[in-house]
């Protein structure tokens, strides 16, 4: 006669495949808001650059016409930039306060630099909202029919 032995529970065991699911869970969570947030940072950073680089072109088109028709200068007045790629910056979600246009190389370059809010989807449950990306271009004015001035 064949004698049934049961097998014993361990109780040292009760208990530990839960512990290890919820640091498992917890890992997999951060890995994919890391995912989820740091792709969508680096969206945002090159949408930032886009945007810098558009509002440059902008700038880049308020030309003096007082001075370009006659020949004298292709050059472009800081005022007149500014105001041409803040104009078109205020369709975009770009920070107005954050916007900076300079124009350099004695009218002929155009330089933005601006800042752009990334609103982050799991992050914030770790009480960080937004993360702040900087977009910073250069545009500069070229003229001719065949060559474009100073080109090589």
């Amino acid at each position: 006669m064949a004698s049934t032995v049961r097998p014993r529970n361990d109780p040292g065991d009760r208990g530990s495949l839960s512990v290890m699911v919820a640091i498992m869970m917890t890992a997999i969570i951060l890995l994919i808001g890391l995912t989820v947030d740091g792709g969508g940072k680096m969206r945002a950073d090159a949408k930032a650059h886009d945007y810098a680089q558009e509002a440059a072109r902008a700038g880049g088109q308020a030309i003096d016409v007082s001075r370009a028709i006659p020949g004298e200068a292709i050059i472009v007045p800081k005022a007149d930039a500014d105001r041409a790629a803040r104009r078109y910056l205020a369709g975009t979600p770009v920070r107005q306060d954050s916007i900076d246009v300079d124009v350099v190389d004695n009218g002929r370059t155009i330089e933005v630099s601006l800042t752009l809010e990334y609103k982050t989807v799991v992050a914030a449950f770790f009480g960080a909202d937004t993360i702040s990306v900087q977009g910073h271009a250069r545009a500069g004015l070229v003229h001719g029919i065949r060559n474009p001035e100073d080109a090589p």
